[in-house]
C-alpha cells in the first residue's frame, strides 16, 4: 500500500462504523464516500479486487459495498472470498451494480450478499440499506 493508503486505513479506524467501498468508477466511488462520510460512516474506497483483498487482510470492516464488474475480477467471487475469510456472521455486504435483472439479483444473494441495489438507486436508498445493515451488524456481534 502507498503512504496515502496507510493514512486512509488509519482514518477508517477512527470511526465506529466502517464501510469498505469496492467500486472501479472513481466518480461513483468518491460520491459514495462523500455521502457515507456525511452520514457519519468511516469510508475506505478501493477500485479493484486486489486492493479490497489487501484491505480485508489487515482490517476488520463490518460493512462492504461491492460492485459486480471490477477490472480484475467478478464482485461475486470477492463476496464469496470475504464470507470465507471474515467471520461470516459479522460482516454485511451490499452488492451495488448496474446489473439489475432478476437472475443477477439471485446470483448476488446466492454468492453471499446480504442486500442488492441497482446503481440506479438513490443516495437515500443506500443510506437506508446501510442503516438496516448497521442494525444487523450490531445484532450479529452480540
Amino acid at each position: 500500500m502507498m503512504e496515502n493508503d496507510t493514512i486512509e486505513v488509519r482514518r477508517i479506524h477512527e470511526h465506529t462504523i466502517s464501510v469498505l467501498v469496492v467500486e472501479d468508477d472513481e466518480l461513483l466511488r468518491e460520491r459514495l464516500s462523500t455521502v457515507l462520510e456525511s452520514a457519519g460512516y468511516g469510508v475506505l474506497g478501493v477500485a479493484t479486487c486486489a486492493e479490497a483483498r489487501a484491505v480485508i487482510g489487515g482490517l476488520v470492516v463490518p460493512m462492504l459495498i461491492v460492485d459486480r464488474m471490477l477490472p480484475d475480477g467478478d464482485g461475486l467471487d470477492l463476496i464469496q472470498e470475504f464470507r470465507i475469510a471474515c467471520a461470516p456472521n459479522k460482516i454485511y455486504i451490499l452488492l451495488l451494480t448496474s446489473l439489475d435483472g432478476n437472475q443477477d439479483r439471485s446470483d448476488g444473494l446466492a454468492a453471499g450478499a446480504d442486500d442488492y441495489l441497482s446503481k440506479r438507486c438513490t443516495e437515500i436508498d443506500i443510506l437506508n440499506c446501510l442503516h438496516r445493515a448497521l442494525r444487523s451488524v450490531k445484532l450479529r456481534s452480540k
